[in-house]
């Protein structure tokens, strides 16, 4: 039998959040959040001394605009962060919580898509498509302007949908973004032809938009998105 520890249910949340132990700064951006504590994603591995001691945090909700401060103690750690239980909450967090979760409820039959691509009726053809399926879409010209617009907004994409006329250095660049800042995103090659191509794990043509296009948009969400 499985036994679950935690009291407080889980929402995917995304912000900075800065700990304070020993004397020295750990950054690291959230990936979930509860009214007893978070899980903080970093890309240094915090010294397992730190395990069960008591930290001071300030953390930030990405659109929220203003810095919390609260105390906890760190119960977890792993390769890729670290997880912490409030002493002292931060304030409002519970309202931050319901609100955030409450978001994540209404849209659980809304998927949230990028759609990324240099050419503007190509990418408006795709936004359409995409919107007909019942998607909820932010669309850019660029990956650099794909970071940015993610990185201002609570935004939490499930697709990202990039064109393969973008430069691959961008394109890299924008694979790494979503590792480390949305890894539950699935990638997705828009293609000015037919065929998949490179290492993505979905790809759609946009050649005869005209030509059911969303049949073709809702095919590939089923197969990137399948369990």
């Amino acid at each position: 039998m499985i036994v679950e520890r935690r009291r407080f249910p889980r929402t995917i949340a995304k912000g900075a959040v800065v700990m304070h132990v020993a004397g020295t700064d750990q950054k690291g951006r959230m990936v979930d959040v509860a009214e007893g504590g978070l899980l903080v994603a970093t890309s240094v591995t915090p010294p397992e001394r730190w395990l069960g001691r008591p930290v001071e945090i300030e953390m930030r909700f990405d659109g929220l605009g203003d810095w919390l401060l609260g105390s906890a103690r760190v119960v977890r750690i792993v390769a890729s962060g670290f997880a912490i239980a409030f002493h002292t909450p931060p304030p409002a967090i519970g309202r931050i919580v319901d609100e955030l979760a409450g978001s994540f409820r209404a849209r659980q039959r809304t998927l949230a898509v990028v759609v990324i691509d240099t050419d503007p009726d190509r990418r408006a053809s795709m936004v359409r498509a995409f919107r007909t399926v019942g998607c909820a879409v932010v669309e850019a010209g660029t990956p650099l302007e794909a970071v940015y617009r993610l990185g201002e907004s609570s935004f939490e994409p499930d697709v990202i949908a990039v064109a393969d006329s973008q430069p691959t250095a961008g394109a890299d660049a924008l694979r790494r973004f979503v590792e480390v800042n949305h890894p539950r995103a699935s990638l997705v090659r828009i293609l000015s032809g037919d065929g998949p191509v490179g290492v993505l794990p979905g790809w759609v043509s946009a050649t005869d938009p005209d030509q059911d296009l969303p049949r073709r948009v809702r095919d590939v969400l089923l197969q990137v998105l399948a369990p």
